[in-house]
């Protein structure tokens, strides 16, 4: 199965559409192109094939008119059409957004399995009537995922702000700012309702249920919910979370660090047998997550330590590669003829790539000499983890194939184009075109163990021409019965265009209702006009969607969603009755 954005929007809409809100709900759902990486683990010299994508959720809702405009004050006869007309229409178009979700979906062809990371999730306060749409829409979306993808690891890092994606959203005092605990005990109970519904909906389907009695035997789902309160016991962490919902199948929570299991294989290359066990290939570098900047700032340390002995080494190499894009180097090797030495010539890339591999291979060491136990621990009494009670959330789906199942992240057999993504590509270069891949072994030659980068630079001229940027979006698909990774056409954004959209959100200031409605007409027009213009108008209506208001519903009050209906029923079944109190006669004495 595979991650597309039709069918994400879909699932998105269909729980949305249970919301009893009188008002309309619109959503857009952005996916980026499948870009190839190697920053989730930049500290080991044989980083796993994988490649990322960025996923942006926007819900925004309509407002209610203002009251001003409700009742009609002006006693004065003659009243402009136009200008009457213009105000109701801007009035009805009165939206703003309500709640945003920005995330990762890192997907590893060589063992068929991905990591969605929650980077960031925030609420505007400006939602008419207090509905829980920020929960319903997370939970839809972790379903979404859970549902659609065979081997998954639901990551994030739990750390209470007043506010991430929309700006000075505190300042509007309807926004719930939850302290740390209480952010840790809400995503507690995001997790558990998300693998509930899972549960039920795997339960209640028909054909799964047909395809589970007649593979019984070949497939087997196993399921973990894993946390950890840095700083914290696990007495200590029920006490602030509390026991939780009771989960199906006797499922439970484990008091563990995530990433406690190697994401990937243990790689058997000749350039890898002599490094040790490292955290380098344990625990991937995510972004803006603690884990990251404490691994980095480990390696930092380390070469500082070891600064005094190879440190004019280091500046050499550094000043080396301005002097020109070719470089000489003599080596005490025989040329053809038997004798003498031979000039080898590196160009300014493969020098890059060398020097890149020896600083892997230094991070990996140096990551090394720490064990998984004591980085925890101490991730706990830094400053970003020491100040309010943060916590990790990890939710593990991992699919058990039959035997039959050999060829894990094999290609589609037929020619496709795709347009997948290096960091390393010339930033200067505009060409577009469409890389051809064809059926290939990659357990044996797209296996990361089997080529590191050093090798990568022996390559010849065009070996290392690298894929460059195509205008037809596609989707990387995983299928669950085979295994087997393949390519869809989809509506799929550029990377740097989903960062620009993301940018332009967290630019926008929603400090007050005014500033709220303006920044959100400006948002919405911008990202239809951008995204209209990468993949055309028919795509962007895939991107979009609209949750009609429910009919009948005239607001909140203290005992939730009035129904009209139901109010107009009591009205007239009330009968207002009246009993006269019986007088005591008075006593004569």
């Amino acid at each position: 199965m595979s991650v597309t954005v039709s069918g994400l929007r879909s699932h998105l809409l269909e729980a949305l559409s249970t919301v009893p809100s009188p008002y309309e709900l619109g959503l857009t759902v952005l996916l980026s192109e499948a870009k190839r990486t190697t920053s989730i683990f930049p500290h080991t010299p044989v980083p796993p094939k994988c490649y990322q994508q960025e996923i942006l959720v926007v819900l925004s809702s309509n407002l209610p008119l203002p009251q001003s405009n409700k009742i009609n004050t002006d006693t004065s006869d003659t009243v402009d059409p136009s200008a009457s007309s213009s105000k109701t229409e801007n009035n009805d178009n009165r939206k703003v957004l309500v709640t945003a979700i920005s995330a990762y979906l890192y997907t590893f062809p060589s063992n068929s399995s991905s990591i969605l990371y929650i980077s960031k999730i925030d609420s505007s306060g400006y939602t008419p009537i207090p509905l829980p749409l920020t929960r319903i829409l997370i939970v839809s979306f972790l379903t979404y995922f859970l549902d659609t993808l065979p081997n998954i690891r639901i990551q994030l890092f739990a750390r209470a702000q007043k506010q991430y994606l929309f700006a000075n959203s505190s300042k509007n005092l309807n926004k719930k700012v939850l302290s740390g605990s209480g952010l840790c005990k809400w995503w507690k109970g995001v997790y558990e309702e998300t693998i509930i519904t899972h549960m039920k909906s795997r339960s209640s389907s028909a054909l799964y249920v047909g395809a589970q009695q007649s593979n019984k035997s070949q497939e087997k789902e196993d399921y973990k919910l894993n946390y950890l309160i840095p700083g914290y016991e696990e007495l200590e962490s029920l006490n602030l979370l509390g026991k939780g919902k009771e989960l199906p199948n006797d499922l439970k929570w484990s008091y563990i660090p995530p990433f406690n299991t190697p994401i990937f294989a243990s790689s058997s290359s000749k350039s890898n047998t002599n490094l040790p066990e490292s955290l380098a290939t344990l625990i991937p570098s995510l972004p803006d997550d603690p884990k990251t900047r404490f691994l980095e700032e480990l390696v930092t340390d380390h070469f500082q330590k070891n600064s005094s002995s190879n440190g004019n080494s280091r500046r050499i190499k550094r000043t080396q590669p301005e002097i020109s894009d070719s470089i000489s180097l003599t080596l005490d090797k025989p040329d053809q003829n038997g004798s003498g030495t031979a000039t080898v010539k590196k160009s300014k890339k493969e020098r890059e790539l060398e020097e890149e591999l020896n600083g892997r291979k230094s991070s990996h060491i140096a990551l090394s000499k720490l064990d998984k136990k004591e980085f925890w621990v101490r991730i706990g009494f830094r400053q970003e983890c020491g100040q309010d009670v943060t916590g990790f959330f990890s939710l593990e789906k991992s699919s058990s194939p039959n035997n039959a199942q050999q060829n894990i992240g094999r290609l589609e057999e037929n020619t496709i184009k795709t347009p997948l993504y290096d960091e390393k590509e010339d930033e200067n270069s505009k060409a577009k075109i469409d890389q051809p891949v064809q059926r290939v072994d990659t357990v044996n030659s797209l296996a990361p163990e089997s080529q590191n980068i050093l090798a990568l630079s022996s390559s010849s001229s065009t070996e290392m021409k690298l894929p460059i940027k195509s205008t037809k979006p596609t989707s990387i698909i995983q299928d669950q019965s085979s295994s087997i990774v393949t390519i869809s056409k989809e509506p799929l954004l550029r990377p740097e265009i989903l960062n620009r959209l993301l940018t332009a959100l967290t630019n926008l200031d929603f400090a007050d209702l005014p500033l709220s409605l303006e920044g959100t007409d400006i948002w919405l027009k911008q990202a239809k006009s951008i995204v209209v213009g990468e993949i055309g108008q028919d795509n962007w209506t895939k991107c979009v969607g609209i949750i009609k208001a429910k009919e009948g519903l005239l607001g909140m009050n203290d005992n939730g969603v009035t129904r009209k209906d139901r109010l107009d029923e009591k009205k007239e079944d009330e009968v207002v009755t009246m009993l006269m109190p019986k007088k005591k006669k008075k006593k004569i004495n």
